[in-house]
């Protein structure tokens, strides 16, 4: 099963933003480096599943809600990639 760590990132971020909360903030909560966090968010790291777990939970969310919304998000760009060409 592949998993696209980039959009998952980019909701982990989105997730943060509206908690109004720092990467200092959620890092600390999720026992992991804001640098590494800011990889995750950015895609740079793939990261372990144990990782996004504590983000996860840092953000008051499920690592299923990350993980679908990803799986969604993708299935959507794909199907309108495919009707344009």
């Amino acid at each position: 099963m592949d998993f696209d760590y980039a959009t998952i990132g980019k909701h982990i971020q989105q997730y943060r933003f509206e908690l109004d909360k720092t990467q200092e903030e959620i890092a600390e909560k999720a026992n992991i480096s804001k640098n590494y966090l800011s990889k995750i968010e950015t895609g740079k790291s793939a990261g372990r599943l144990d990782k996004y777990y504590s983000i996860a939970k840092a953000l008051g969310v499920t690592i299923d809600m990350l993980i679908r919304l990803a799986r969604r998000q993708n299935k959507f760009a794909a199907e309108c990639t495919a009707a344009c060409v």
